[in-house]
Parts: structure tokens; sequence; C-alpha cells
């Protein structure tokens, strides 16, 4: 059996005792962010890692993704893990306010990040390529698709 215990605690040192991420953060417009907000962040996503995206790293890479007659399946319980991480707005926590995302600085989010790819990288991946799509779209798409895809 899998053992992970997410380095909240860790990251946080890194965060305000090392680069003083707060007082950054107090600097830069339209983020409301302090310390204990950032360390609940990494509280919660430590959890749903653990307990949620961990157990199913064995499994799903044994039993693997399926095609079978033109239709996609995903490993077992990849299709509640990935709710819970959708409904969570974890694939969201960097994402632009304005369509429905956090506004959290990457400088937090890649801790985020960190956790969920050690968890669980078969599950992560799913929701990871819809985020870089996201970005491409809020850098170089029109008006139209970005209010289209980004919510």
């Amino acid at each position: 059996m899998l053992i992970y215990n997410p380095p909240a605690n860790d990251m946080a040192f890194v965060l305000f005792d090392v680069f003083h991420a707060d007082a950054e953060w107090a600097r830069m417009e339209g983020v409301d962010l302090d310390a204990d907000l950032a360390k609940a962040v990494l509280d919660e996503a430590g959890k749903l890692a653990r307990d949620v995206m961990l157990p199913l790293y064995q499994s799903s890479d044994a039993a693997g993704a399926k095609w079978d007659a033109g239709v996609v399946s995903a490993p077992p319980g990849f299709k509640e893990a990935f709710a819970a991480l959708s409904e969570g707005g974890w694939f969201g926590v960097s994402g632009l306010p304005a369509h429905e995302g956090q506004g959290l600085p990457k400088m937090l989010t890649a801790h985020v990040e960190e956790m969920f790819w050690g968890a669980n990288t078969n599950l992560y991946l799913y929701g990871a390529l819809t985020v870089g799509a996201g970005i491409c779209i809020a850098a170089h798409a029109d008006d139209g698709l970005k209010n289209a895809y980004l919510p």
C-alpha cells in the first residue's frame, strides 16, 4: 500500500519563512491572500491528494484507460475522484477570476499541483491538460472563444 503524507508544513515554511510570499502577495494588485488562507488551501489540497487521489494510483495504473468500440473509459474510481477535483474548483485555483477561476498566485498553486502530481499523476493529468488549453485560450483566443470555454 502506498503512503503519501502531503508536505503542507514544509511547503508553508518555504512560502513564508524562505520566500516571504505573504509580503509579496500584499504588493500584488487583485490578490487577497494571507498566510492563514494559503495554509488552509495547502491543507485541503493535501487531504484531497492523500484521501481521494492516492488510493486510486496503483489500481488505475494497472487498469489503465480502455478503448472499446469507440468509447473510452477511465479506470474505476476516476469519475468520482475527477468530480471531487473539478467540483472543488481545484483545476481553476490559478484561473482568471473573470472566468470563474480563483486567481491564486502560481507561487501557491505550484505547491497544490505538486501534491496532486505526487499523489496520482494518472488522474491529475486528465484535468491538467484542460488547464493548459485554458491558458492558451486566455492568451490567444478572441472574446467569443474565451467566453465559451474559459468558465
